[in-house]
């Protein structure tokens, strides 16, 4: 029960990074109101499955694609 959550909760937070892109890491954890800690662990299950994102120097957060020259 607890994984289906966890794929529901990835699904929701690559949902958000797609619409909302350049933000921070802080907003987006506080949009799904939980902690930054379990933000990044959410994300670190993102690049798992291959959702890749990169920090510009200013701490904002984009998706990266790998294929793209």
């Amino acid at each position: 029960m607890a994984r289906n959550a966890d794929e529901t909760r990835v699904s929701e937070v690559q949902r958000l990074l797609l619409e909302n892109q350049g933000e921070r890491a802080s907003y987006y954890a506080k949009t799904l109101q939980i902690h930054r800690y379990d933000f990044n662990t959410l994300l670190a299950m993102l690049n798992d499955r291959g959702f890749y994102l990169w920090e510009d120097e200013n701490g904002h957060l984009w998706p990266f694609d790998p294929d793209q020259d």
